[in-house]
């Protein structure tokens, strides 16, 4: 396990509806890191099934119309990764899940990502054969 005694956040997910941040997090030291990274044991398409779609099936039929992302940690850099959606990348957002997974005084940067953007446009490119 990491030794995370100067870093103190969370690793995990998160979906934005609204202005709600739904999260699952955990601590980077629950998880064995892979590649350089600790990253979280839980999926969005999972964490939507089980725990949010009854609540915003009407709404949202499929996860990958909702704003979201992922905070990982680097171990080698010694900092966390937020992988974002690039309508999240705004500094009242980043506050928020900074705050949320506890990295306040962590090395923290932030990262859009295809693989989480809400973008019908983008979404058919990635998935384009």
């Amino acid at each position: 396990m990491i030794n995370m005694s100067k870093q103190k956040g969370r690793i995990g997910i998160f979906f934005v509806i609204g202005k709600k941040v739904l999260v699952k997090t955990q601590s980077v030291d629950s998880v064995l890191p892979a590649g350089g990274f600790c990253d979280s044991d839980f999926g969005h398409e999972m964490y939507f099934a089980e725990e949010l779609s009854a609540k915003y099936y009407m709404r949202f039929t499929d996860y990958t119309q909702i704003p979201r992302g992922r905070v990982m940690y680097e171990t080698g850099k010694d900092r966390f990764i937020v992988y974002l959606d690039k309508t999240l990348n705004r500094p009242v957002m980043r506050a928020q899940i900074i705050n949320i997974f506890q990295l306040a005084g962590a090395n923290v940067i932030f990262k859009y990502d295809l693989h989480y953007t809400t973008s019908k446009k983008e979404l058919d490119e990635i998935l384009k054969d």
